[in-house]
């Protein structure tokens, strides 16, 4: 029987944009902030889910 358990990597939102707003907080391309884009591969894939979940927030955000 093959092994049924699939190792699933949660994909980097990077859009090849990387752009700090003016306030130099997030990413104009992918609205993460430094920090997270910096250890964007140390985080599990429960850390960037959250992330993912919060960027949609962020970018509202930008386009009010």
């Amino acid at each position: 029987m093959a092994d049924t358990n699939i190792y699933l990597e949660t994909l980097s939102p990077c859009k090849n944009i990387c752009q700090l707003d003016v306030d130099r907080k997030y990413c104009i391309g992918c609205y993460r902030t430094v920090e997270e884009k910096r250890n964007w591969s140390k985080f599990t894939n429960e850390e960037k889910l959250k992330i993912l979940d919060e960027l949609k927030y962020e970018e509202k955000r930008f386009y009010k």
